[in-house]
């Protein structure tokens, strides 16, 4: 190698030294973003399987019932569309997490664990969790009849599902 072919090795290794040295380092919340929820507002999805055919039932909880030290409750006030999602808030653990809908002549019961992610607000916050899976009790109920999750048609079946909720609470 001449002492050209060096200079200008040199040269290049040096300049692309400086360009790096320029780039701004990361910082830790840079690193990591903040989750985002599903959801713009208030829902509540369960999706499973049933008889070969993909189905998913939706709903729009927006009464919370939420105590920071204990459950974290959120529930429709549409009858006719029982919905919600319950959750118990474990440092360090997961979060025992239920949710429910019933709509499309269809009742949905939803259990597993998990963790929820949490974006905090100056006056409320919004818990949410994306496509969890667990299990899900399915069982035909009459459509457009104002009745509990539980009253039913017919007999449960139970099935693989994903949840995916996202809900506000008040921060106090």
């Amino acid at each position: 190698m001449t002492l050209r072919g060096k200079t200008l090795g040199a040269v290049c290794v040096i300049a692309a030294l400086l360009l790096t040295s320029c780039a701004p380092v990361p910082t830790a919340d840079e690193a990591t973003p903040a989750p985002t929820p599903p959801f713009s507002e208030s829902t509540i999805s369960i999706t499973y399987v049933q008889d070969g055919e993909q189905r998913e039932l939706v709903a729009h909880p927006s009464k919370p019932l939420c105590d920071w030290d204990g459950y974290i409750t959120v529930i429709g006030e549409d009858l006719v569309v029982p919905n919600g999602v319950m959750l118990s808030l474990e440092d360090g653990s997961e979060s025992t997490i239920t949710g429910w809908v019933g709509d499309d002549g269809v009742a949905a019961n939803f259990r597993s664990s998990g963790d929820v992610s949490i974006v905090r607000g100056e006056e409320s916050s919004v818990l949410f969790v994306s496509d969890l899976e667990g299990s899900a009790d399915i069982a035909p109920r009459e459509v457009g009849v104002a009745a509990s999750i539980d009253t039913v048609i017919g007999e449960w079946e139970r099935v693989d599902a994903t949840l995916t909720f996202a809900v506000t609470c008040p921060n106090e």
